[in-house]
């Protein structure tokens, strides 16, 4: 299934958590994977941290294909490419990078660009988007 940025959004509002994961063996996603689909949980961002990514992701999207696959600390337009091949439903960069957004939007892709404070909460005007991945790997000042 090919989701839209509105059906991901609506998913993320219903299901509540992301579980994010980073793995050394591709293999290691599928135990995960099935336990995530059978209770409940459709959703996975897997990590470009590691080689094993790609790999995990097709497996994912082979064996599990009901589950919802974000392609997470993707930094790239190549590792854009990679996901989107590999078989990712969308994109988690970990800051808000134009290039990336850009390129996503012209292989519509959905992406969620990373921001962890609120002065980079505003894109620049020529690029829109609909959600944004807040995190705080430590207090902030808002």
């Amino acid at each position: 299934m090919r989701y839209t940025t509105e059906q991901i959004i609506e998913k993320l509002r219903q299901l509540k958590v992301v579980p994010v994961i980073a793995l050394d063996k591709a293999e290691d996603i599928l135990p995960l994977a099935k336990t995530l689909s059978e209770n409940g949980l459709p959703v996975v961002e897997i990590t470009f941290r590691s080689e094993a990514a790609e790999e995990a992701i097709k497996l994912v999207k082979a064996n599990y294909p009901e589950v919802l696959i974000a392609a997470g600390t993707v930094l790239t337009k190549e590792q854009v490419l990679t996901a989107k091949n590999a078989g990712a439903d969308c994109i988690v960069t970990p800051g808000f990078n134009p290039t990336i957004v850009k390129h996503c939007q012209e292989l519509d892709l959905p992406i969620t660009p990373g921001v962890n404070n609120r002065w980079r909460l505003k894109p620049p005007s020529n690029l829109a988007y609909k959600q944004l991945n807040f995190s705080l790997p430590k207090p902030v000042a808002a």
